[in-house]
């Protein structure tokens, strides 16, 4: 199963993971959750504004 979303904060993340996608992929799966485990990249964001020109 592959599964993408991007979280605001590792707070979030590690909040939404506990509280219902564990328990969602627990039942998905019969309690019994893939030994792979959740691979976590991060996605650093910068965001430039204004003129390029010299």
């Amino acid at each position: 199963m592959r599964y993408i979303d991007v979280w605001d904060s590792e707070q979030n993340y590690s909040r939404a993971f506990a509280d219902r996608i564990h328990k969602a992929v627990d039942s998905a799966f019969g309690g019994a959750r893939p030994r792979t485990g959740t691979k976590v990249w991060v996605l650093n964001v910068l965001e430039i504004t204004g003129s390029v020109n010299s």
